[in-house]
């Protein structure tokens, strides 16, 4: 599993993560524990209004309901 840094706030305490996890079961879940250390990885993630988008997936949520309206 990779993580990123995307963002902190030293006021609060907080930080927004981008991470990548390769072993979450299909209709599942894993537990992420967050520690310090710094590392990199590459990412063809793009983002552009509701919409979500990389090699494999493109994403478009509905802005008012929250739904995915496109996968």
């Amino acid at each position: 599993m990779l993580a990123e840094v995307l963002a902190k706030d030293n006021a609060t305490g907080t930080y927004t993560l981008l991470v990548e996890s390769l072993s979450v079961p299909s209709m599942g879940y894993t537990v992420l524990h967050a520690v310090a250390g710094e590392r990199a990885f590459a990412s063809d993630l793009r983002a552009s209004g509701m919409t979500l988008e990389n090699t494999f997936l493109k994403v478009t949520v509905d802005p008012r309901s929250g739904c995915i309206t496109s996968l």
